[in-house]
């Protein structure tokens, strides 16, 4: 038995992704998400929002994730990419440097996306 596949891939099925979405604080995270929603509307297949999670699933396939600071275990977890929330000042980037660190290292080792691109930024324009 090999360890490769034995069909070759359908390329004409796009590719999904599963996006890790982190704000300054995890009200922000929620805030972020719902503003991304807002900003995407025509994309989105479906968008929950409660008390215990949020996430927004895109036609595409892309599943977006709100990471809380509260969730202390990423076990399970799998993310391709993170998406990071925040104000102009950026205060994300160095304040939450150990949060961005460990959910990268833990849920983003077996993802295809190219380093560069595995860190994305969505300003808050209020």
């Amino acid at each position: 038995m090999s360890t490769y596949r034995m069909e070759p891939e359908d390329i004409s099925t796009p590719i999904h992704f599963d996006i890790a979405f982190l704000g300054y604080t995890s009200e922000l995270s929620r805030y972020g998400l719902k503003q991304f929603y807002e900003n995407n509307i025509e994309q989105v297949e479906k968008f929950r929002i409660n008390a215990y999670d949020c996430e927004l699933h895109l036609k595409d396939g892309t599943t977006i994730k709100v990471i809380t600071y509260s969730e202390r275990y990423l076990h399970g977890y799998k993310f391709d990419q993170l998406m990071l929330f925040d104000d102009s000042r950026w205060l994300i980037m160095d304040k939450k440097y150990k949060e961005i660190h460990e959910i990268q290292e833990s849920t983003m080792y077996m993802t295809n996306v190219p380093y560069d691109y595995r860190l994305l930024l969505y300003e808050d324009i209020r």
